[in-house]
């Protein structure tokens, strides 16, 4: 498991976990961005409300929290890319 998959896997609040108000923020402005559409089932043809916000190139893989980064994405998505790349 890398650091960043250990780190997120501590115990704390998602605030300690780098997910504070800002992210919070971004996190609002990127749903809206993305029409509250999850990106990966659009691009498979499908419809699918997003819930989360993804990063696109993970941040256990030098990605980082910037717009171009970042996309809705449904559960059922995240979960499976999440398992993919672990």
């Amino acid at each position: 498991m890398t650091r960043w998959g250990v780190w997120q896997q501590q115990e704390g609040s998602d605030t300690q976990h780098g997910y504070g108000w800002q992210w919070r923020k971004l996190r609002a402005r990127i749903l809206r961005r993305d029409n509250y559409l999850c990106q990966e089932c659009l691009k498979a043809g499908r419809t699918s409300a997003a819930t989360e916000v993804d990063h696109i190139k993970p941040k256990a893989q030098s990605g980082d929290d910037r717009e171009e980064n970042l996309q809705g994405i449904c559960k059922a998505c995240h979960r499976l890319k999440t398992v993919v790349s672990c």
